[in-house]
């Protein structure tokens, strides 16, 4: 659990040095693989396509074929992302399907909002990096719409 974009990115950094077992600062597919079967409750196999895929066909990698922390970081919250998008897929098809019972339209609609602003969450750090660097970002029209998260 995290609690901020913040403690997120302190729990992902922990995730890195904890499995970048020679504390070259880059992950490479071995230290990955053993690395993810060390973690308590995380029974998953890496294969090179697995990696592959993570890594955007290892646009996220250094010359090397590793991961630096940056990289580490992109691809986890990427992969988060996903995530919440699979998961709230789900929820709002189980709430499709009750629907004509009990359940409330409004609670869809809350659903697929939710879904939405996590599509768009990389829009907000564009808008959020444009907007700190002083450059009219072509985003800008969008971030009075989520101020809370563009100021995160």
């Amino acid at each position: 659990n995290f609690h901020s974009s913040t403690d997120l990115s302190h729990k992902i950094h922990e995730l890195f040095f904890l499995i970048d077992a020679n504390g070259s600062g880059s992950l490479d597919y071995k230290e990955m693989c053993e690395g993810m079967r060390s973690l308590e409750g995380f029974p998953v196999k890496l294969s090179l396509e697995d990696l592959d895929t993570l890594t955007e066909n290892k646009a996220l990698c250094n010359d090397d074929g590793e991961l630096d922390l940056d990289s580490f970081e992109r691809l986890i919250r990427h992969q988060l992302q996903l995530f919440v998008m699979r998961t709230l897929t789900v929820a709002a098809e189980k709430i499709d399907r009750q629907r004509k019972s009990e359940v409330d339209d409004s609670l869809g609609v809350v659903l697929f909002v939710l879904k939405l602003l996590v599509a768009n969450v990389g829009d907000l750090a564009l808008v959020k990096e444009h907007h700190a660097g002083g450059a009219r970002s072509p985003w800008a029209s969008r971030q009075s719409l989520f101020p809370a998260a563009a100021a995160a």
